[in-house]
């Protein structure tokens, strides 16, 4: 049975996303929140791959061909792109330094090396035992407490063994989603309510000074983030036409929601513009590829060539 509130939640996750590479850390207040906010939309991606895994159905060859066309084709794509641009001289172009970059070793593509590595391992059928996907959130624990007791580093992020637990949860949840979020639509109120209230404790009280993915709290509130964007994904006021294209393109606007920060530099820097201006972001993100894609519909060229490229799905 389709959950259109699954759908909705990649809405607030990519929202989440561009918070995350957008924000500055000069406010007292509003910078670990927003950091905070910023670390609720990679784990919640994560725990979707795992719930919509599907390997078993058509196959690992199959499967992969699939994923080279809808994951390693517009990764590579966008990310060469977004990289050439960023150098804006040519001449200082290096092949290595590109390839760091689109595998992720402190950029923005490390979550897709990660995906692509989860894809992997969990091929491995014995690794989808209940049993062992319980002791692998056990393992996620474990090494977010030694990367959070030792200096972490960009190649932290590309450290599977920090991201394999929501991966893990995802598939746990395989014909249970129904009846969370059948629990979750008759207590969002409340739901609502005492999470953020949790997230904003812990936050102010205790990660004032970083509030990223490798804090001590950072599993337990990345946990509730992604319980407060289950609840806010099933009101009403969310399933509507505009949230749902959002929704549709979130993998798209991760590609290249980098290519529009140079707003950044003419928006006011502020704490309200530490908000609006992802917002604007995504906005824009999104009529570009809305309208390019209408455009090449209409002329009848090119138009899955875009689609592929930029990772529309």
């Amino acid at each position: 049975m389709r959950n259109d509130s699954l759908e909705t939640s990649k809405f607030f996750a990519i929202i989440s996303v561009v918070i995350a590479h957008y924000i500055s850390s000069q406010f007292i207040i509003i910078s670990p929140v927003l950091q905070r906010i910023g670390t609720f939309g990679v784990p919640l991606f994560l725990l979707l791959s795992g719930y919509f895994y599907n390997i078993e159905k058509y196959g690992f060859i199959k499967f992969f061909k699939n994923k080279f066309k809808t994951i390693i084709i517009p990764w590579f794509f966008t990310g060469s792109l977004v990289y050439i641009i960023s150098k804006k001289d040519y001449k200082l172009l290096e092949l290595v330094e590109w390839g760091e970059w689109l595998l992720g070793i402190g950029t923005y593509l490390c979550y897709l090396t990660i995906l692509v590595l989860l894809f992997l391992l969990f091929s491995l059928k014995f690794i989808k035992n209940k049993y062992i996907l319980m002791l692998l959130v056990t393992v996620n624990l474990i090494s977010l407490y030694i990367t959070n007791q030792n200096e972490y580093n960009i190649y932290s992020y590309l450290n599977i063994f920090n991201w394999i637990g929501f991966f893990s949860i995802g598939i746990l949840l395989k014909n249970k989603m129904n009846q969370l979020f059948e629990f979750i639509k008759n207590n969002r109120n409340l739901l609502l309510l005492s999470s953020v209230v949790i997230v904003l404790t812990i936050v102010i009280s205790f990660e004032i000074n970083y509030s990223g993915y490798f804090s001590e709290f950072s599993f337990l509130l990345e946990i509730i983030g992604i319980l407060i964007i289950f609840t806010l994904s099933t009101y009403e006021i969310f399933n509507n036409k505009l949230i749902k294209l959002v929704a549709k393109y979130s993998f798209s606007i991760y590609l290249l929601h980098f290519l529009f920060f140079p707003i950044k530099r003419i928006l006011p820097h502020n704490e309200v513009f530490e908000v609006v201006g992802p917002l604007l972001i995504i906005t824009f993100c999104t009529l570009f590829i809305y309208l390019f894609d209408k455009l090449l519909s209409k002329l009848k060229i090119g138009q899955n060539i875009f689609r592929m490229l930029i990772g529309i799905r």
